[in-house]
């Protein structure tokens, strides 16, 4: 006898972390770093949309880094778990994505500090 339930929410690997996780775990382990190319100005709402769109409900935030009068360059894309980054990568350094039609790099993210430590590039 099947004891699922024909109500229940479909399953995602975000909607299985409790809000209360987010506090446990540093947002640079649930974070990817995002390279964008000249002329293809990207914005956070077309960021968060496609990711929740592919993955599920899985963005906690998207910051992308605004200079006056010249499109953004990078960003970092922050998710519900630490489980995200590696399964979107799935073992790749980059992975290209397409977000409108615009190109978009990602990477594991290492935070300033780390990088300057670990001469990481």
């Amino acid at each position: 006898m099947n004891k699922l339930s024909p109500f229940a929410p479909p399953y995602t690997p975000a909607a299985v972390v409790a809000q209360h996780h987010l506090d446990l775990v540093s947002e640079e382990k649930r974070s990817l770093y995002m390279t964008f190319s000249i002329g293809s100005p990207i914005n956070v709402d077309e960021i968060s949309n496609f990711f929740n769109s592919v993955y599920g409900h899985c963005v906690y935030h998207v910051y992308v880094h605004d200079e006056e009068k010249k499109d953004p360059r990078f960003g970092k894309v922050i998710f519900t778990t630490m489980a995200m980054p590696k399964y979107i990568l799935r073992g790749r350094d980059v992975f290209k994505v397409f977000i409108n039609n615009k190109p978009v790099w990602l990477k594991e993210y290492v935070a300033r500090r780390l990088r300057r430590q670990l001469n990481y590039v």
